[in-house]
């Protein structure tokens, strides 16, 4: 299974991250983005040293090099396709349709998709037995859980080798239908859009409500603190997929969250969201 050749789609958040873990468990990877980056090299060298500060990986382990290139012909032989790149189903659909016409013979090919239905996106590949969702979570090496989507195209064979893959790098796979939110959007960003409404409402404090959280429920990271992390138009993005795909009005995003995001206070990325870094 480690011997098998990654293509990983996007050098954003997710896509370093990726990238960051194949390598570290040696996998061979080829990253490709629409164009290069220049501080890739120096974004994937402060990630895994975070994770080394973090324990999450051992002080000692080397990086398979991975490559770096914008021509989508160099992924043609890999044996896994994962898709991350930005949270716009025409652009992802566009993507497909190119791979379609340079893979060889891939075993699976998956988006990293957050709020897109896989279902969606199979029905423009012609790879639609081989394609699935695998929904990976930030910080990718601290947290274990991989969310695997299935569609009703989806082999038995597909599903069963990418969990025995990502199992033997100790990541833990749950099935589950192509359903809007997946499982853990779905009940995460009821509770952050619910946090930012009571900031609103002025029932208490930025601070008192993640603390609250933190001690009250056990959760490492408050529901305020958590979506500066994540991103608030990345927040708001999901919010707005998950209102629109169910009509449940609980998931309108808050009125804050909106203003944030329109002002550019989008969290740990731009230095100020709901804190300041």
């Amino acid at each position: 299974m480690k011997n098998l050749k990654v293509g990983v789609l996007g050098a954003g958040t997710m896509g370093l991250q990726i990238a960051a873990f194949l390598s570290a468990k040696n996998i061979i990877t080829i990253v490709w983005n629409y164009r290069i980056k220049n501080d890739f090299d120096k974004k994937i060298t402060r990630l895994i040293k975070l994770h080394k500060r973090l324990g999450d990986l051992e002080s000692n382990i080397s990086l398979n090099p991975i490559i770096h290139t914008d021509k989508l012909e160099d992924l043609k032989d890999c044996d896994v396709i994962i898709e991350s790149i930005t949270e716009n189903k025409d652009e992802k659909i566009k993507l497909f349709k190119k791979l379609d016409k340079i893979l060889i013979n891939p075993k699976v090919i998956a988006s990293n998709t957050s709020t897109i239905s896989i279902t969606e996106l199979a029905k423009n590949s012609k790879y639609k037995e081989k394609f699935l969702g695998t929904h990976f979570f930030n910080p990718l090496m601290s947290l274990p859980l991989v969310e695997i989507i299935k569609t009703s195209d989806t082999l038995d064979d597909t599903i069963k080798f990418i969990i025995d893959f990502l199992s033997t790098l100790n990541k833990h796979c749950i099935l589950i239908p192509d359903t809007p939110g997946f499982i853990v959007n779905r009940l995460l960003f009821l509770m952050i859009n619910e946090a930012i409404i009571m900031v609103e409402e002025n029932i208490s404090s930025i601070k008192n409500i993640d603390t609250c959280m933190k001690l009250g429920a056990n959760h490492n990271m408050g529901p305020l603190e958590l979506a500066d992390l994540i991103g608030l138009d990345i927040c708001l993005n999901i919010l707005n997929t998950l209102f629109k795909t169910t009509g449940e009005i609980k998931y309108k995003p808050a009125k804050m969250l909106v203003k944030n995001v329109k002002e550019l206070k989008l969290g740990k990325k731009t230095k100020i969201g709901f804190y300041k870094y």
